[in-house]
């Protein structure tokens, strides 16, 4: 027997067992892998299920504060303590829409779908859904579209609802009658999305700031599982919210 043969035995035990510890920590990998996806599914049907059981008492409750406040008979004091009840549950039924985005955006991504499309056909459509909430406090939203932009590869649903989500939070910060104004452009891989408005100093807004941030937070962590960045610019009368949009979500997320 040469050394070499003498050799080959333990460097092929040693081949193996290195092996063997490699398959078993892929596995373990696989298993936490597993148990996080449980995790996740789990938290996202919790959520689904406590902003629904939520919905229908908050529903009722505003809709009986909405008949009280129609009364004339009411006094001073009486209308104050419905207002107040009416801000109130706004509120909380604002905060149980955004867990409730929650829960559809993580749906939403657990099965991504891409494909490509126009990035000022999307905007046109979120910016048409938001009409009403415009049109009510005189808002106006001015769409400036670079020419020539490429299309965007991405998941359209979720993007969709990501812009949503943004658009509003713009719109609860901006003054009645504010113009805000949307410019895109291409930077490289990305499209930037700048979107300002004029706003008023909210540090001082309580409960309604904390709403605010709980809407911003959506917005981002729905825009970052597609690779995109958001970030905010405020002064006390003006806000800036820029999101930096890849132009290959796929390729970002992959």
């Amino acid at each position: 027997m040469t050394e070499s043969d003498r050799n080959a035995g333990p460097a092929a035990a040693h081949a193996t067992e290195a092996t063997d510890e490699r398959t078993s920590h892929i596995a373990e990998l696989e298993e936490e892998n597993r148990i996080l996806q449980q995790l996740a599914e789990y938290r996202s049907l919790v959520i689904s299920r406590v902003a629904h059981e939520l919905r229908t008492p908050l529903t009722s409750i505003l809709g009986f504060t909405e008949i009280l406040l129609s009364q004339e008979q009411l006094t001073p004091q009486q209308r104050n303590f419905c207002q107040r009840i009416q801000n109130s549950g706004q509120q909380l039924q604002n905060s149980v829409s955004q867990l409730s985005e929650i829960a559809h955006i993580e749906a939403n991504n657990s099965q991504p779908h891409f494909e490509e499309f126009a990035l000022e056909d999307l905007l046109s459509e979120v910016t048409t859904g938001s009409a009403t909430q415009t049109r009510k406090r005189g808002l106006v939203i001015n769409l400036n579209i670079a020419p020539e932009l490429p299309l965007i590869n991405s998941n359209r649903s979720q993007l969709r609802h990501a812009f949503r989500v943004v658009f509003d939070y713009v719109i609860g910060q901006s003054n009645d009658d504010a113009a805000i104004d949307v410019s895109v452009k291409q930077n490289g891989s990305v499209c930037d999305v700048l979107i300002d408005s004029e706003t008023e100093d909210q540090s001082h807004a309580g409960s309604a700031s904390l709403q605010s941030d709980l809407t911003l937070a959506v917005a981002r962590h729905a825009l970052q599982l597609m690779g995109a960045k958001l970030s905010e610019n405020r002064s006390s009368q003006s806000l800036q919210v820029i999101i930096q949009l890849p132009i290959d979500s796929q390729l970002r997320t992959s």
